[in-house]
């Protein structure tokens, strides 16, 4: 069921939806096999991210995004009820964010899709996930 409220939120983290907010355009939420991510290193981060995760039982579910300026906004969510990925862009310096939220602990997302099956699981351990 996809989410038409203001926000997407779990437990630990909650971040405006991109597909209420009237400054977004291209606006997608359905699931995740139905989404075209904008560029090639994202495809390559959500491909990396669904192999690691996939080890332990934990699929994405649904993905909210939209585009703002030319900036693309998406939040992942996962069938594990404590995991989120949100990726952000913004035309303010530094103002770029790609992240997946175990509980309360972030690892850049472009560094989970590429670590090593130990290091995956330390992040999943520690956080309380597995």
């Amino acid at each position: 069921m996809f989410s038409a409220s203001k926000t997407i939120k779990n437990e630990y983290k909650r971040f405006n939806n991109p597909v209420v907010d009237n400054e977004f355009k291209n606006k997608y939420a359905g699931p995740v096999q139905g989404y075209t991510f904008p560029t090639s290193k994202q495809q390559e981060h959500y491909l990396g991210i669904k192999m690691r995760l996939e080890k332990y039982g934990i699929t994405m579910s649904e993905v909210y995004a939209g585009t703002r300026n030319s900036l693309d906004t998406y939040i992942v969510t996962f069938s594990h009820p404590d995991i989120l990925w949100r990726k952000y862009e913004s035309k303010v310096p530094g103002g770029y964010q790609n992240y997946i939220y175990f509980k309360k602990q972030e690892v850049v997302g472009g560094l989970f899709a590429e670590m090593n099956e130990q290091d995956v699981e330390k992040v999943l351990k520690d956080a309380g996930i597995i």
